[in-house]
């Protein structure tokens, strides 16, 4: 190689170095103001803050936040606690650790998410779990491919996969239930237009809880993640207000 050719080489290497220290540097930055910008942002709500890490399973009984064969470890961190629109709300960053087996070797990684928990009083909802992930069409390439992938899940997926749902004209929007009629009405025409117009949104209820968490990159208008999957701090005010939005409709719609 040339003289040229290495300086070239050394140059490329010297700014991926230069560019990786600096993702660092502003990573861990961003772990570290993380807990002072939310208990900032929980004290103008009126609401309490925890900085945690604690046991995110003690929270609700469902099943996002329990442990199981391939979720090892559930904890909630930056916890504000208190009431909006007249409902009981904990919003909080999820780190779940999961386990996955492939032959003889065993592969573990963290799940990101910030999540609002409500206690919807005198309502029981059943068990659902749901996914907005695209306002893809029926009839589109995308909506296709969506469906033969739920349509592989009730396949295989033994009695979870039975547990889908299909809602006719929108395979971008997921959903599970095992009271297949009770769990349908609570997804109304409304509530549908709704999610498609709010994607990146996930739920699950059960009883008196509603568990609403988002996925930001999938929906433009908020702000790239600085810590994983994590919401910024500066979109809380507006993932609370949405969430309690969709929260009251399950209070509505309980059947």
């Amino acid at each position: 190689m040339s003289d040229t050719g290495v300086r070239v080489v050394l140059g490329l290497a010297g700014m991926f170095v230069a560019f990786f220290v600096v993702w660092v540097v502003f990573r861990l930055r961003a772990w570290k103001t993380r807990p002072e910008k939310i208990t900032e942002w929980a004290r103008s709500q009126g609401m309490e803050f925890t900085a945690g890490p604690v046991d995110a399973s003690g929270f609700a009984s469902l099943s996002t936040l329990q442990r199981s064969e391939s979720i090892i470890s559930t904890e909630a961190s930056n916890i504000s606690r208190g009431t909006r629109a007249g409902l009981h709300v904990s919003v909080f960053d999820l780190l779940r650790g999961t386990r996955r087996q492939s032959g003889t070797r065993t592969y573990y990684s963290t799940l990101y998410g910030t999540f609002a928990l409500f206690e919807l009083r005198s309502t029981s909802l059943p068990w659902f779990e749901f996914s907005a992930l695209s306002h893809a069409a029926a009839g589109s390439f995308e909506g296709g491919m969506l469906g033969a992938v739920t349509a592989l899940a009730q396949l295989v997926g033994g009695d979870r996969g039975q547990d889908l749902i299909k809602l006719d004209g929108r395979p971008g929007l997921v959903l599970k239930g095992k009271d297949r009629a009770a769990v349908s009405a609570l997804f109304s025409d409304a509530t549908l237009e709704f999610f498609d117009q709010n994607l990146g949104w996930t739920l699950e209820g059960e009883g008196p809880y509603l568990l609403a968490g988002l996925q930001p990159r999938l929906r433009k208008g908020w702000r790239s993640p600085q810590i994983e999957e994590l919401l910024a701090h500066q979109d809380l005010d507006r993932f609370l207000d949405i969430a309690t939005t969709i929260a009251q409709r399950f209070r509505t719609a309980n059947p």
